[in-house]
């Protein structure tokens, strides 16, 4: 059953949405961290009864204590207030008190030797000014015609002398300006010679037109990708012809941390102590010229098929993930096109995971161990992972959105798991997008969004759709993201276009399945596997162990020894010997499986 919890803060009101009530106070705080940005260390949680005043939440061990062990029920409210440590916090805040006082003191005896005070319409402070309470002498010629709810000095749509010529003349008039006679507002101001010539000229906004850039609101970008990638292989040759001598540094995956050791020294090691010569460089974002996979094809397309239809019929409003394995191969070239890397998908397995509002959370997997097991013993490996979502665009980020920020730091993450010698990585990210017609769609991110994830630079945005700069802590040294030849400040958000690279989704000609079965689910239990084997009862064993699944439970809980000889016969093509079918079919009957 969901467990709900509500949040007020000073950006206003939250949900916090848990599987159950087992799940931990850390949960809580690290989902408080992605909602609001305020982390973990900071946050000062307390509790409001319905009658009564808020008590702080306090917990020993947020790691091991449960929110049902911490006392909180189904749709409690908690309260977060962001904690300043230290003496110079406080004493900061008791001088702005005062300061604030004394500024309000200031404006109530202003009005008492005045006389002035702020009417009922007035927006501001005892000190402040507006056109409904301004001592400007008023004009007679002013004067409004109707009920109108302002000074005698201002003018409404009531009673300017706009529209009393327009009512004169019988037309009605277009706008409703709210000012005097004697100033121009945008909606009433003349038009100028060139205005027809200025407005089909790129209009910049107000943050960067004094230098003539352009901002993450305003640059023009396409609805789709459309870069030319290289396969990896030819790319570095053709580095090779137009720089022989510098071309394994274009190639190298860079680093966004302090050089170890320093080269001129005399002082402590980085990130302690730094110097010109051993600082991090700042981050040019780039996109990127080349890829490392270049197609993906599912050999068996039921398991997508099954995915997707499990993720629709348990609700489109939560994400769901998948790892994909199979293995790599080259393609032949030809005249048309060189040799290419490409991913060929064999199975599907699901990871335990957790959906929260900015996307997906994995969590420990018991089988993982076993899981990589079998499918070394199976000659697979993860080539990728596989995720859901629902239609994403705006205006803001020019069209479609191929990846959210949660996504593409995993993505980061799993290509700098599963790397070379190198450090790079072949693992594709494919997206499933719900619509009418359902069409997989392959990336990678750069090499250059791995280091910066890897070095610890990038952070969650506000908006989930992007991603910010990490704000440094106190003695700590974040390297410069320069976005659009502009460096971004610490916390700005930018768009992420120039991290993706797109991979090629393809199926095969000729499809050649490793598994008979895709049906066995990937959290299965005993219960399953009864059903399994009712079900395929008249195959022979060969082809009911046939799915991938299947085997990894039988691994973890029948023989492991067995399955891998199983495993090396499937991938041999080959049935399995007398010797293991006798040893896995006892096995099943101890079990009463069979």
């Amino acid at each position: 059953m969901v467990f709900l919890l509500r949040l007020r803060s000073s950006s206003g009101t939250k949900r916090l949405v848990f599987e159950s009530s087992s799940a931990s106070i850390q949960d809580v705080q690290l989902q408080i961290e992605d909602v609001t940005g305020v982390p973990v260390e900071r946050q000062q949680l307390s509790t409001k009864p319905p009658m009564g005043k808020p008590q702080k939440l306090s917990v020993a061990r947020p790691g091991s204590t449960s929110i049902q062990a911490a006392g909180l029920r189904h749709g409690d409210m908690l309260l977060l207030s962001e904690v300043h440590s230290g003496p110079a916090a406080a004493e900061a805040g008791e001088q702005a008190e005062s300061v604030q006082f004394r500024k309000y003191m200031q404006g109530v005896k202003e009005q008492q030797r005045t006389g002035f005070h702020p009417t009922s319409q007035c927006k501001h402070g005892p000190r402040g000014r507006c056109m409904h309470c301004s001592p400007a002498e008023a004009d007679p010629a002013l004067a409004p015609e109707r009920e109108c709810r302002h000074a005698a000095n201002a003018v409404c749509p009531n009673c300017s002398e706009y529209n009393k010529e327009a009512k004169e003349k019988g037309i009605k008039p277009k706008l409703a300006c709210n000012h005097a006679d004697s100033v121009f507002c945008p909606n009433c101001i003349p038009k100028a010679e060139g205005d027809e010539e200025e407005l089909k000229k790129p209009v910049l906004c107000e943050c960067n037109n004094a230098k003539g850039e352009w901002c993450i609101h305003c640059v023009p970008k396409a609805e789709q990708v459309r870069a030319h990638f290289w396969p990896y292989k030819y790319w570095v040759q053709e580095q090779k012809r137009a720089n022989p001598q510098h071309w394994h540094e274009v190639s190298q995956v860079p680093s966004y941390k302090g050089k170890l050791p320093c080269p001129r020294g005399g002082h402590a090691p980085w990130p302690t102590g730094v110097c010109l010569e051993c600082a991090p460089p700042n981050a040019h974002l780039r996109l990127q010229k080349y890829r490392h996979c270049d197609d993906i094809s599912f050999e068996d397309v039921r398991g997508v098929q099954q995915f997707y239809s499990e993720w629709v019929a348990s609700g489109t409003h939560q994400q769901r993930a998948g790892i994909l394995f199979g293995r790599y191969i080259e393609t032949k070239p030809n005249k048309s096109q060189p040799s290419r890397v490409r991913a060929l998908v064999q199975a599907i397995y699901t990871p335990p995971q957790q959906s929260v509002p900015k996307g997906i959370r994995f969590q420990n997997d018991p089988k993982e161990a076993t899981m990589h097991r079998v499918a070394m013993a199976l000659g697979l490996q993860p080539v990728g992972w596989l995720v859901t979502t629902l239609p994403r665009e705006g205006k803001k980020y020019g069209g479609k959105v191929f990846l959210s920020g949660s996504e593409v730091r995993q993505a980061a993450r799993f290509q700098n798991r599963y790397k070379d010698k190198l450090g790079h990585s072949k693992f594709v990210t494919v997206v499933l997008e719900h619509s009418d017609q359902v069409a997989p769609e392959g990336y990678q991110v750069s090499d250059q969004c791995v280091a910066l994830e890897r070095d610890r630079v990038l952070a969650s945005a506000a908006d989930p759709l992007t991603l910010s700069q990490r704000v440094p802590r106190k003695g700590d040294l974040v390297p410069s993201v320069v976005y659009k030849n502009k460096p971004l400040r610490p916390g700005d958000e930018f768009l992420l276009d120039e991290f993706i690279v797109k991979v090629r989704v393809m199926s095969s000609k000729v499809p050649k399945p490793m598994f008979a079965h895709d049906t066995f689910p990937s959290n299965g239990v005993e219960g399953h596997a009864k059903a399994y084997f009712m079900q395929f009862a008249q195959e022979p064993l060969d082809k009911r162990l046939s799915d991938f699944n299947l085997l990894c439970w039988l691994s973890a809980n029948v023989d492991a020894d067995a399955v891998d000889a199983v495993c090396r016969s499937l991938r041999r093509g080959q049935a399995i010997t007398g010797d293991v079918k006798n040893r896995i079919e006892r096995a099943l009957r101890n079990k009463q499986l069979l």
